[in-house]
């Protein structure tokens, strides 16, 4: 293949759904954890999507073939995020080169301060290639599943503790307050995160029931779980978030929270649950493997300042 029989356009929704849904899961084969997606589940959840932008995704088309797919995503005001997938047989032909700069080029025209990505650790050139262009590691992260087939273990909480599906009418600014004070201690700003949560608060598969919180016995929120269902994968759980409040920490309570959405998440008949934790924290680590989670994949955040 030769990078001068390829041409980069904008991707069409309408024109480009069943293409799209085969180069995706071939592009994906070999990435840890893939499930293939149906014509359906992309046009629904992915081009569905309130927020896609036509010109942001870009395609290669070799002939009448998709061969990579490319994208620039605004995650907040300052930070643009560059993802694209190539087929294995097309990987580190040119193909990169042309598709960061068509998306880095579109992202600078928003005035973003930064550009950010995520590569699984498998892919070492990928790493480079980033690296290359003067993108620094920020910080690394294990995707984690479990089996909901196994059993989950008994919930243990002292008398003088609550856990509680809160009522967010009245307290949602307190859900809101203890994630970020919960990560505040490991994260320079949570303004990022706080922004992330009200959005996926409106997505259209976001439930209520997923919440639970924990109160000491002056009824204080200390902590709070949040597990979700995928909207186009009924059987596969996610856990977005798991907070304890410092002083809270090492007396089971986030055992206890997280064994309480699993409980909720096996209920609804979720097959497999997912959730990252950084690589710099053995305590979370610990507890989720505690709890049957598994190490699936190493994932690489970079990011690099304009």
């Amino acid at each position: 293949m030769s990078v001068k029989d390829v041409r980069i356009r904008n991707l069409n929704k309408k024109e480009d759904l069943e293409n799209y849904t085969e180069f995706i899961n071939l592009a994906h084969a070999d990435y840890p954890g893939h499930k293939d997606m149906s014509v359906e589940l992309v046009g629904q959840y992915i081009f569905g999507a309130p927020d896609f932008d036509e010109k942001a995704h870009f395609l290669a088309i070799e002939g009448s073939r998709i061969v990579g797919t490319a994208n620039g995503d605004l995650e907040s005001e300052e930070a643009g995020f560059i993802s694209m997938f190539i087929l294995p047989e097309y990987r580190f032909k040119g193909l990169e080169e042309i598709f960061y700069e068509t998306v880095a080029e579109y992202l600078t025209s928003k005035d973003m301060k930064f550009l950010r990505t995520m590569v699984h650790a498998q892919f070492v050139g990928m790493m480079e290639f980033y690296r290359e262009r003067e993108f620094n590691d920020k910080w690394t992260h294990y995707s984690m599943t479990r089996d909901m087939d196994n059993p989950i273990p008994e919930i243990k909480i002292s008398d003088d503790i609550t856990i509680h599906v809160p009522d967010l009418e009245n307290e949602y600014d307190a859900v809101r307050t203890t994630i970020a004070t919960g990560f505040s201690d490991t994260m320079d700003s949570t303004d990022e995160m706080m922004m992330n949560f009200d959005e996926f608060t409106k997505e259209e598969y976001f439930s209520k029931d997923g919440i639970v919180a924990a109160k000491d016995a002056n009824g204080r929120m200390f902590g709070v779980c949040i597990a979700a269902i995928h909207p186009a994968m009924k059987d596969t759980g996610h856990i977005p978030w798991l907070a304890v409040l410092k002083e809270h920490r090492g007396k089971g309570h986030g055992k206890a929270l997280l064994l309480s959405s699993l409980a909720w998440l096996k209920e609804n008949g979720v097959k497999q649950t997912s959730l990252s934790v950084e690589l710099g924290n053995p305590g979370a680590l610990k507890l989720y493997r505690s709890v049957g989670f598994e190490i699936e994949s190493e994932m690489k955040f970079l990011e690099k300042k304009l």
